[in-house]
């Protein structure tokens, strides 16, 4: 059932023991990884719903269930929701039946008795979208203006399919095309606010933007493509769930180009991407890259994930990591490849280079 408390809906509402005749209940809001929102930004969502439902209805509790693939993402919402309101928050699995108390963030209030169940309502806000149709604009909310060929890598499907999706959008108003730039933008009536109402978010609850990059660089487009460079460059050897361009990490120190998640070779993995122009001095070039290679394998750990690390650019930047980075740890891979040759990747092996012959004992990944 959904029910709602003021302006906020949620997906349902439950009251349970937690200790013998001791019961405590909860607002549930259920989210999917294949909603095409990463989560650290889901999260930011969801804690922005803490204040005002702390405020409507102080005794309760909010409980996210998350329904994804391996662990990174229930994970990274969990960290996101830290702290929110000095309301109790429990994140799970969706197919878990009830949250222990060990996964509260802090103790939930207890009564001797059930509590009453919060007004119900028809369902959660839904629009007249196809499923294409409607992952196309979800890439929107955070993408706000992209080219078709980028919808389509971050929506996970093929160009036609989401040329035949953005027209059906663009029939509907919610979305506009950019003559100059050749792109789409999402219109904000019709498309970010009917998008984000079809989450699930209030009035007054957004998805932050993407970083932005000027149009048309090769940098924001080849971090855009990451997921689609994956998919063609691994092919059958590895699953991609998802990925997104410039994401919010649960550290302010992780800033990723493009990150994607999936699994490689049967185990769950992050796929790190930085991309470099290569205009820097060749110490400055190895000094940076050197640095992020070591968030990237610091933030794995984080999740007792391994990670791929992907380097993308034109040759001057490809020859310096080729020839000044060291002995790569056991549960990382180092892949180079030119940023001009979509789709195209050295298979990586774990604590390996792959793409050039690297020079060893110069600098080294933690």
């Amino acid at each position: 059932m959904t029910v709602r408390v003021g302006s906020l809906r949620f997906h349902d509402w439950q009251t349970f023991e937690l200790h013998p005749n001791r019961w405590t209940d909860a607002f549930i809001f259920e989210i999917s990884s294949d909603l095409l929102i990463p989560p650290v930004d889901m999260g930011l969502a969801i804690r922005r719903m803490g204040a005002p439902l702390k405020k409507l209805w102080s005794r309760t509790c909010l409980w996210v269930r998350v329904d994804a693939p391996g662990t990174w993402y229930l994970h990274a919402v969990r960290q996101a929701l830290q702290g929110v309101a000095n309301l109790p928050v429990a994140v799970t699995p969706k197919t878990q039946d009830q949250p222990l108390l060990a996964d509260f963030s802090l103790h939930p209030h207890i009564e001797n008795n059930p509590s009453p169940p919060p007004p119900q309502v028809s369902n959660m806000a839904s629009i007249p979208l196809s499923d294409s149709e409607r992952r196309c604009l979800r890439v929107l909310v955070r993408l706000r203006n992209a080219a078709l060929i980028e919808i389509a890598s971050q929506a996970g499907m093929s160009l036609p399919t989401a040329r035949k999706a953005i027209g059906g959008l663009a029939e509907k108003g919610s979305v506009s095309r950019q003559l100059a730039t050749e792109t789409w933008e999402i219109r904000r009536r019709k498309g970010l606010s009917v998008a984000l109402r079809d989450l699930g978010f209030p009035p007054g609850i957004t998805i932050p933007p993407e970083k932005r990059y000027n149009q048309g660089d090769r940098h924001l487009r080849t971090a855009r493509l990451w997921p689609a460079w994956l998919r063609g460059g691994l092919g059958e050897n590895a699953e991609i769930w998802a990925g997104w361009s410039e994401p919010r990490l649960s550290t302010r120190k992780a800033h990723p180009d493009a990150i994607a998640w999936g699994q490689f070779q049967g185990q769950e993995t992050l796929f790190w991407l930085e991309v470099d122009s290569g205009q820097s001095s060749r110490e400055a070039l190895i000094k940076k890259l050197l640095r992020r290679m070591n968030i990237a394998v610091i933030y794995a750990r984080g999740f007792g994930l391994r990670v791929v690390i992907a380097v993308l650019g034109p040759p001057r930047t490809l020859k310096v990591v080729q020839q000044g980075l060291g002995k790569v740890p056991h549960d990382a891979a180092v892949v180079v490849a030119p940023w001009t040759k979509f789709g195209e990747l050295p298979m990586p092996v774990w604590g390996n280079l792959s793409g050039g012959s690297p020079t060893p004992k110069q600098l080294r990944l933690l």
